[in-house]
């Protein structure tokens, strides 16, 4: 049986999360020296295409860190390092404390696609980004989270809403730190 090789390329398919946690140092820095779970109803490993396919029920997690998703896929170079990966499911979601927020972004999309080499989230379909209270939806999103920049789309004639929570009184405090994206602030509801 070779069970050494799918289990040995899974940890190395495996390692794309722990890029979600390191990159720019602005996930808490624990995360990145917790423990990678991985549950899904089954596994296939394409060894010679370096991709590796979780199906059913997918959900990863690392420290503060989990994404979900009916399938998550992930693409991985040559020498097994992770390039992307992309999630789908109605929705796959993505979660994670970030360091300069007291609470979690989450986000959310029938696809989610994580860019390893730029620190991305491109979010397809019914997307949606959360800070505290702070939210941001639309069709396409992308995430930017190196920068905390997030870019949002309308599509087939929907429009991007936004709700930027006020400042909390004497606080200093208000959902994000500058009201135009969710990477900091705010309280969830």
């Amino acid at each position: 049986m070779r069970r050494e090789p799918v289990l040995l390329r899974s940890a190395a398919a495996c390692t794309l999360i722990l890029a979600l946690t390191t990159s720019a140092a602005r996930a808490l820095p624990s995360d990145r020296n917790k423990p990678i779970h991985i549950q899904a109803d089954s596994v296939v490993v394409h060894q010679a295409r370096h991709v590796s396919e979780y199906h059913g029920h997918v959900r990863i997690t690392q420290g503060t860190m989990v994404i979900t998703g009916n399938t998550v896929t992930v693409h991985h170079g040559a020498g097994g390092k992770p390039l992307s990966a992309v999630a789908t499911g109605s929705p796959a979601t993505f979660t994670q404390q970030r360091r300069s927020a007291p609470t979690p972004v989450h986000a959310r999309a029938s696809r989610i696609e994580y860019s390893a080499g730029s620190d991305t989230l491109h979010l397809l379909g019914s997307a949606r980004v959360q800070q505290g209270r702070n939210v941001v939806t639309g069709q396409d999103i992308r995430y930017d989270m190196k920068a905390e920049r997030v870019e949002a789309r309308g599509g087939g004639g929907s429009r991007v809403h936004i709700t930027i929570q006020p400042e909390k009184a004497g606080t200093g405090n208000s959902g994000t730190s500058s009201g135009a994206h969710p990477g900091s602030g705010g309280s969830e509801p």
